[in-house]
């Protein structure tokens, strides 16, 4: 038999805490800490210890968001279990330990979405696939993305009735906006496009930027080094003024949405990228830094919708927003060609993209019979980086864990969600810490 638990959490030389994040069984768990401070070294020992007490490598979960991250993970896992086997206090124990280690190769340690493929390769009829669909690479899909967009506004040109779309639209503009709608096909839906609904598309990507962690972090930073009189040493006089430019309308974006007004927000945001964004003045050093980093998440969250990076970008007011509300249907059915092209390119190679695989699963796992199934099939569902989850991987996630506690385990660190592009949510991970907490 493998050690007993507390002799083999001894051998990680884990902290109080984490020994005790490593040996809870009675309640669901989770760590949160900063980058380096142990987190996947406890989860590693829970993983283990679960296998000592007698669990087999298939009835364990450990997942993360990444192909690199799930291999570090796997060779993490089998260098520490070979530790342990060399460290055997008897030949029993050793035994043990081989004979986990040739199971290893079957383990369920891999990303979220190769555990999504997984389940839905074993049940085709009720997903509705074929069993041998392939799995397409995210660089393949983007470039799947870029040429159904091309190939719906070659369409569109060609369409007399779609003709006004462009007389409100840019192509530039509307390749970022079929784009990012695809991007989020599975959040688009035909009421996005219906009108009276821009606001509630714009007014949520303003305050997506505006809340953003790394928004709100080089806010934050901006301001302190002028309200310290930092700025100025590090910047310059040019630089500084911009930086004030910038607080100072950001500021009035927080308001104008406090007041309800959208386009007075989205003018102050335009502004602030066309006119406070420059990168060609004043000093080099961090404020230039922080100004790089909050024009990458305004390109990113903001750019599809609002523009300002290019010079013809016409700046939003009240007529621009009611002529885009008129062609609002023209965009819906554009946005439709390009999805059908997109679906094209998938299913010519029998191929699934990554929110096939999340869809796909969740609906699954909502039949009772096949929920139960894995929920048999997993005891322990292990999970690194949580702070990197969305709400359909969360679904995903509590499904196979059911109601019983312990079943649960999560790392991660809400300052360090990098995984928004993809639709991670940190909302889902702090949501996650708050229920166990009350457990």
């Amino acid at each position: 038999m493998a050690a007993p638990l507390e002799h083999m959490l001894d051998l990680f030389g884990l902290t109080g805490g984490q020994r005790l994040a490593a040996s809870e069984r009675a309640r669901n768990t989770i760590v949160t800490a900063g980058a380096g401070s142990g987190k996947t070294r406890t989860l590693v020992a829970r993983y283990l210890g679960l296998l000592s007490e007698g669990l087999q490598p298939r009835q364990v979960v450990a997942v993360t968001f990444t192909e690199k991250a799930a291999r570090e993970m796997r060779s993490r896992t089998r260098k520490e279990l070979h530790q342990l086997l060399l460290k055997a206090s008897s030949p029993a124990e050793r035994q043990s330990w081989v004979e986990l280690d040739a199971q290893m190769d079957s383990a369920r340690i891999g990303t979220i979405h190769s555990l999504c493929a997984e389940i839905l390769r074993s049940h085709p009829a009720a997903a509705g696939l074929d069993p041998r669909f392939i799995v397409v690479e995210e660089n393949k899909t983007a470039a799947l993305r870029a040429q159904a967009v091309q190939d719906a506004l070659v369409w569109g040109v060609q369409q007399p009735e779609i003709m006004g779309l462009f007389s409100v639209f840019s192509i530039r503009r509307l390749e970022e906006l079929l784009g990012t709608f695809l991007s989020k096909r599975l959040d688009v839906t035909p009421v996005s496009f219906e009108p009276g609904q821009l606001v509630k598309v714009i007014s949520p990507a303003l305050l997506r930027f505006l809340h953003d962690d790394a928004t709100v972090s080089v806010h934050t930073e901006l301001y302190e080094a002028q309200a310290s009189h930092m700025l100025l040493d590090d910047a310059g006089d040019k630089l500084a003024a911009q930086v004030g430019e910038l607080l100072s309308r950001l500021d009035a974006a927080e308001t104008a949405l406090e007041k309800d007004d959208p386009t007075g927000a989205a003018l102050s945001l335009f502004q602030v990228r066309r006119e406070n964004m420059k990168l060609n003045v004043g000093k080099k050093g961090h404020t230039r830094e922080a100004l790089q980093e909050l024009r990458d998440r305004y390109d990113l969250l903001l750019g599809p919708w609002l523009g300002g990076s290019g010079a013809k970008d016409p700046p939003p007011d009240p007529q621009v927003e009611a002529d885009i509300l008129d062609v609002m249907p023209l965009l819906a059915q554009i946005y439709e060609k390009t999805l059908t092209y997109y679906r094209k390119g998938l299913d010519e190679q029998s191929g699934l993209d990554l929110d096939d695989l999340e869809a796909g699963t969740v609906t699954l796992l909502r039949d009772p019979a096949i929920r139960a199934h894995w929920q048999t099939e997993i005891a322990a569902v292990l999970v690194d980086e949580f702070q990197d989850t969305n709400a359909r991987q969360r679904e995903i996630i509590l499904d196979l864990c059911g109601e019983q506690p312990g079943r649960l385990f999560v790392v991660g660190d809400a300052r360090q969600s990098i995984y928004r592009f993809r639709g991670a949510d940190v909302n889902v991970f702090t949501g996650l810490q708050a229920q166990i907490k009350q457990q």
